[in-house]
């Protein structure tokens, strides 16, 4: 794989209840769904939510967060779907 990271594809990431949950009609179904983001500043901010203007879908954003394993750990404890680059 030859990728920078910057470049890598986003995935969308959740515990299984949650991506049960929000399965079905993917995209459409992530209006108002809880979502875990990287703060403003991320390299991997500005393409998530490019995307979800052109979804036309607002999420709930029930955390931010600066360091990207953080938002994993809590991504992992079901507190919402989160994105990471597809490489991890």
């Amino acid at each position: 794989m030859n990728h920078k990271l910057g470049e890598s594809p986003l995935t969308c990431f959740s515990v299984r209840k949650l991506a049960r949950q929000y399965r079905k009609n993917f995209t459409k179904s992530l209006q108002q769904a809880p979502l875990l983001l990287p703060t403003d500043n991320s390299t991997i901010r500005p393409p998530i939510d490019q995307w979800f203007m052109s979804m036309d879908v607002s999420p709930n954003i029930v955390g931010k967060f600066y360091n990207s394993t953080l938002l994993k750990d809590f991504g992992e404890t079901g507190k919402g779907l989160f994105f990471m680059p597809s490489i991890i």
